[in-house]
């Protein structure tokens, strides 16, 4: 394991631990869920530079996300447009995707049962 990726897993199960003592049980669930797709990763040698900047880019993602709901605020198109931005700047640069998020076109159609046995398929 790189100093980086030690570095990266233990900020996680420190972030764990501080969710456990405080019971936030449903957060904690995510952090635990979140490890156990990083250990699955670590064992792909060949692809972790990847796999890192998924994790970091997935950690934006949601932190982006936090911000949105903070508050309970009323979503406005201007808050909207700058959280898209947002996305598409953390996206650029942890993955070098260079298309904004507001110009991406949807990778499957959900309302079809389909394409969620083909997410299915691909996740085993």
């Amino acid at each position: 394991m790189t100093p980086e990726e030690a570095s990266y897993l233990q900020l996680r199960s420190r972030q764990c631990r501080e969710l456990f003592d405080r019971r936030e049980w449903n957060a904690l669930l995510l952090k635990l869920i979140e490890l156990s797709d990083n250990a699955e990763t670590l064992f792909l040698t060949e692809a972790l530079k990847e796999a890192m900047q998924a994790w970091k880019l997935r950690d934006n993602l949601r932190t982006i996300l936090e911000r949105m709901i903070e508050g309970h605020e009323t979503m406005t198109s201007a808050k909207i447009d700058n959280s898209l931005n947002q996305v598409s700047q953390s996206a650029r640069s942890t993955m070098g995707i260079v298309t904004p998020v507001q110009e991406m076109k949807s990778l499957r159609n959900f309302g079809r049962l389909e394409n969620y046995f083909e997410r299915a398929k691909w996740q085993c």
